[in-house]
C-alpha cells in the first residue's frame, strides 16, 4: 500500500478508529476468524476502497503462481524469488504509479523474513534510468541521459501490531493469494450462499473453517466494493482478483514469466559449489 505523507497518519487513525470499534487488537490475514475480525476486515476494506477511489492511496498487490514456468526449478530459492518480487513491486509502483519527484519513506513490516537493506540497495540501484532524448532542432544526434524516477530517502521497519497500514495491507495480500488458490471452493460457497443470508454466520456453513468462514465473505464483500466503485477489479472472469489496468488504484497483478530465461533463482545443492 502507498499513500501520500499528507494522508498517512489519517489513514492509520481512521483504521485505528476501525479496530477499536470491533474490540480487535490488530488484524492478520492469518488469524482472520470470528465476526469481530471479520467486521473490522469488512470495515478496513471499505476504508480502504473509498480512499482509493478518492485517490488517497493505492493497492498494490503481486501475486504469483508457483507451479508457472519460472518456478518449476530444482531447488528453487524462495526467500531470494519472495526479494525479486518485492523488488519488482516496489519499483514499478515508485517508478511508474506516483509522480517522480515523490520522495520515498519504506514501512515494512519487520516481523518478516526480508532483508530490508539488500532491498533498499536494490532500489537504489534502479531509482534512475537512462532516457535517450530526442534530436534537438540544430543537433541530430539523440542524446542519452540518466533520470531519477523516484528516490528512497529511508527504510522504518515497524511491527504490524503497531502499525495499521501493514496489518490492511496483510490483509490485502493475504486475500489476493487466497482468491487465486481457493477461487474454487469460493465459487461453490457463493452458488450455495443465497443473496438474503448474513455474509457471516456463527454456525455450521458446509463444513467451512473458521477462518474460511471469514475470508470467503470478505472476498464477496472487497469485490462488492470494488464495482460500487468502479474499481475494474475482476474476479470472477480470471477465478482471483486481478487487475487488467495498472493504473488503477486496486491493482491486482499477476506475475507472468517475461521470457524463456526467467527462471526462479536457485540454491546450490549441500557438497556442491
Amino acid at each position: 500500500m502507498s499513500t501520500r505523507g499528507e494522508h498517512y497518519g489519517a489513514l492509520r487513525t481512521h483504521l485505528r478508529a476501525v479496530l477499536v470499534e470491533n474490540g480487535v487488537s490488530e488484524l492478520k490475514w492469518n488469524k482472520l476468524n470470528g465476526k469481530d475480525h471479520f467486521d473490522a476486515a469488512v470495515g478496513a476494506s471499505s476504508l480502504v476502497v473509498n480512499a482509493a477511489r478518492a485517490g488517497r492511496l493505492r493497492v498494490d498487490v503481486l501475486v504469483w503462481d508457483t507451479y508457472d514456468s519460472r518456478h518449476r526449478v530444482s531447488n528453487r530459492d524462495d526467500l531470494a524469488n519472495l526479494h525479486r518480487m518485492y523488488h519488482h513491486l516496489l519499483h514499478a509502483v515508485m517508478g511508474k504509479r506516483w509522480p517522480s519527484s515523490a520522495r520515498w519513506m519504506l514501512v515494512p513490516d519487520e516481523s518478516t523474513c526480508l532483508r530490508h537493506n539488500d532491498i533498499h540497495y536494490f532500489l537504489s540501484l534502479k531509482e534512475r534510468k537512462l532516457v535517450i532524448a530526442r534530436p534537438g532542432l540544430f543537433d541530430e544526434t539523440p542524446s542519452a541521459m540518466w533520470r531519477r524516477v523516484y528516490r528512497v530517502t529511508s527504510v522504518v521497519p515497524q511491527t504490524s501490531h503497531d502499525n495499521e497500514l501493514i496489518q490492511v495491507a496483510d490483509i490485502m495480500a493475504g486475500m489476493g493469494a487466497f482468491a487465486r488458490e481457493a477461487y474454487g471452493d469460493f465459487a461453490h460457497w457463493c452458488d450455495s450462499h443465497a443473496p438474503q443470508q448474513r455474509l457471516w454466520s456463527a454456525g455450521p456453513t458446509s463444513g467451512l473453517s473458521n477462518t474460511d468462514k471469514c475470508r470467503f465473505p470478505l472476498m464477496f464483500e472487497f469485490n462488492r466494493l470494488c464495482k460500487q466503485s468502479r474499481m475494474r477489479v475482476s474476479l470472477r472472469s480470471h477465478r482471483g482478483f486481478r487487475t487488467m489496468n495498472p493504473s488503477s488504484p486496486i491493482n491486482f497483478w499477476w506475475y507472468e514469466p517475461q521470457h524463456a530465461l526467467d527462471k526462479a533463482p536457485t540454491t546450490t545443492p549441500a557438497g556442491k559449489c
